[in-house]
C-alpha cells in the first residue's frame, strides 16, 4: 500500500437520541473525510501524509502553475513509525500504529 492514495471515510456508528445536531448526528451519517498516503522515509521509517487535492490544475508543464501547486501544496506528515520488521525479500514491513 506505499505510495497509494487511500481515501479515509468516517461515519457515525452510534447515537444518542436526546444528542442530536443538526448536522452528522444520526448512524451511518459522514463527519470526515480525508485522503491518505504512506511513504518510505530514510532510517527505516514509514510515513504517514496527509493529502489535498483542494487546488489542481491541468497545466502539466514544470515552469508553470502546475508546479507552483506541487511546491504550495506539499502534502504534510501526520506520523512517523519505526519499522519493526521486514519480510524475507524486504518487500514487506511492519509497523505499530496503536498508540497513534
Amino acid at each position: 500500500m506505499l505510495g497509494r492514495d487511500l481515501l479515509v471515510v468516517n461515519r457515525i456508528v452510534k447515537a444518542a437520541a436526546d444528542m442530536r445536531a443538526p448536522i452528522a448526528s444520526y448512524p451511518g451519517d459522514e463527519i470526515g473525510e480525508s485522503v491518505i498516503r504512506w511513504e518510505k522515509m530514510p532510517g527505516n521509517k514509514i510515513a504517514l501524509k496527509t493529502i489535498s487535492y483542494k487546488e489542481r490544475s491541468c497545466d502539466s508543464s514544470e515552469n508553470g502553475l502546475y508546479r507552483s501547486l506541487q511546491n504550495s501544496n506539499f502534502p504534510s506528515i501526520q506520523a512517523a513509525f519505526p519499522v519493526k520488521a521486514f519480510s524475507k525479500d524486504s518487500s514487506g514491513t511492519v509497523i505499530e500504529v496503536t498508540d497513534f
